[in-house]
């Protein structure tokens, strides 16, 4: 790597932390000019600055030092959407990060490991697509029809994709990105401060992209400012379809009758079940036949007056607002989507390197951060699943 390189990595990773040059020279006690210095290539760094700089940029050292031989840099998902600055510097370092991570992976398991198939987009329209979809990989993945996913994070990782949860600029407009390349495999990042639920349906939603997209190299910046685009509209359907399946809702709402008489208690009850967002329910509801136009614009109103005084409980009162108004033992003072999962895969691929001897130990805690006492109590966990678990054959489709 060229010490201009080196110097454009560490701005970025000090963009991303959300750090003005001032406020680094204080920490490395040097003067603001020698950050920009070192930002411009034009001066080293000692490897006490780089050990301070790791952690105030909350990175391991070798997200900086190291970019193997074969692993193609990324610096942009493609976007016809302007993007700010602040969210392209984050895309290009965590396309680094991902760069690194297949590297690691080919190393340790001498491929890329995804299983997933690439559908034919089925006929009909988006919407229509996107439901067929998520009925087929639903079927696929061995999903009884109405069971709740508890974990997209986990359900991804497990399928191979490479996924990364990190924080946008404040104001960013993005909620997930997606990325497939021989190279490096199916990529996804999601939009850290989104809420819970917003981040599983952000999740499922890039996932419809990479199933139905594997041309090399394909990839998007997701967010509202594509919502009339036809993929788009084809993975939100797939992603409200995948993490709130028709008979799972019918299970649930059994006893209401007629249909059109669903109250808010059982859309906030629909959305701590299923692990989304009000919002998320309640069109599909309508969609799905249980609620009218006039009721969906009640509980719409509904739900847009009770986020102004917090998130209700999942009985439909404020989480501890006093009498009554506690939520249930399965989801006090919680939220829906709240037990999803943080990605641990990349420490399974690190931790496998290291048993295959392509990475030091010193490097490995280098990588999970934590230092080398700890990383050796991680290494007496079992190797790397190279079995992939068994999937339930999907039924042939009526429509091939």
């Amino acid at each position: 790597m060229t010490q201009d390189t080196f110097g454009q990595r560490l701005q970025r990773a000090r963009v991303v932390a959300g750090l003005s040059r001032a406020q680094v020279a204080t920490a490395l006690a040097v003067r603001r000019t020698d950050v920009a210095r070192i930002e411009h290539g034009r001066r080293m760094v000692s490897t006490l600055e780089l050990g301070k700089l790791a952690r105030l940029y909350h990175k391991p050292s070798a997200r900086f030092l190291i970019e193997p031989a074969g692993a193609p840099p990324i610096r942009y998902f493609r976007s016809d959407y302007r993007l700010d600055e602040r969210d392209l510097i984050l895309i290009e370092e965590v396309g680094d990060w991902f760069a690194y991570y297949a590297w690691l992976e080919r190393s340790a398991l001498g491929a890329q490991r995804y299983e997933f198939p690439t559908y034919p987009l089925p006929s009909g329209d988006a919407s229509e697509q996107g439901e067929c979809l998520a009925a087929e990989e639903r079927s696929r993945l061995g999903l009884a029809d109405g069971d709740a996913i508890p974990s997209m994070v986990a359900l991804l990782e497990r399928e191979g994709v490479k996924l990364a949860v990190q924080s946008f600029h404040p104001r960013s407009r993005a909620f997930a990105c997606f990325l497939f390349s021989e190279a490096l495999g199916p990529c996804v990042i999601v939009n850290r401060d989104r809420t819970p639920a917003e981040r599983r349906l952000a999740a499922a939603h890039a996932y419809a992209h990479l199933l139905v997209d594997q041309e090399d190299i394909s990839g998007e910046v997701c967010g509202p400012f594509r919502a009339s685009e036809v993929d788009e509209l084809r993975a939100g359907a797939f992603a409200a379809a995948f993490l709130l399946p028709a008979r799972g809702i019918a299970a649930r709402l059994e006893d209401v009758d007629p249909p059109g008489e669903v109250t808010f208690e059982r859309v906030i009850r629909l959305s701590y079940d299923f692990g989304t967002g009000y919002s998320a329910v309640v069109p599909r509801l309508a969609q799905l036949g249980w609620i009218d136009d006039r009721r969906r614009t009640r509980l719409e109103r509904r739900g847009r007056a009770a986020h102004r005084h917090g998130p209700p409980g999942p009985s439909g009162r404020r989480a501890g607002s006093g009498q009554g108004g506690a939520a249930g033992p399965a989801h006090a003072g919680g939220e829906p989507g709240d037990t999803e999962s943080e990605p641990v895969r990349f420490r399974s691929v690190a931790v496998e390197a290291w048993h295959c001897g392509r990475i030091s130990t010193g490097r490995l805690a280098d990588l999970l951060d934590l230092p080398e006492a700890d990383v050796a109590l991680l290494l007496d966990q079992s190797r790397f699943e190279h079995e992939r678990p068994n999937r339930v054959p999907p039924p042939q489709p009526d429509r091939l």
